[in-house]
């Protein structure tokens, strides 16, 4: 019984620990895709302090795009997709459109500007998976 209950609460643990990373799935994925360009449209800053033992850093992430219209609409169809799973969400109004400026997950901040089309500047905050 007693090795039931405690299998079951690690189960929960790490499920819900694999859901926080999940979360944000769709965002991180076109951040993988930014650190691995070689686009001149793409300007990227990671500043780490790494935990090895929980595989996490804390990180702030600083993204510039500039004039790269299709990457600012990844980031945007990603935000939309990945908002239901927010802690809080906060968004703006430009030219009539509805942008995210700011989505907060359980150990993750995204915060969005979006200037003229093509351009905008994306700083994430918080424990990150280290592969990234």
């Amino acid at each position: 019984m007693k090795k039931s209950v405690g299998m079951m609460l690690l189960f929960l643990i790490v499920s819900s620990l694999s859901m926080e990373m999940m979360a944000q799935k769709n965002l991180l994925a076109v951040v993988k895709k930014c650190d691995a360009s070689d686009s001149q449209a793409v300007e990227m800053n990671i500043i780490r302090r790494r935990n090895k033992e929980a595989k996490t850093s804390d990180v702030l992430i600083s993204i510039r795009i500039n004039g790269d219209k299709k990457l600012v609409n990844e980031f945007l169809e990603a935000a939309k997709k990945d908002e239901p799973n927010t802690n809080r969400s906060i968004s703006s109004k430009k030219g009539g459109k509805t942008y995210p400026s700011n989505l907060k997950f359980e150990d993750i901040q995204f915060m969005f500007s979006f200037e003229d089309e093509g351009n905008a500047s994306i700083t994430i905050k918080g424990n990150v998976p280290i592969d990234i």
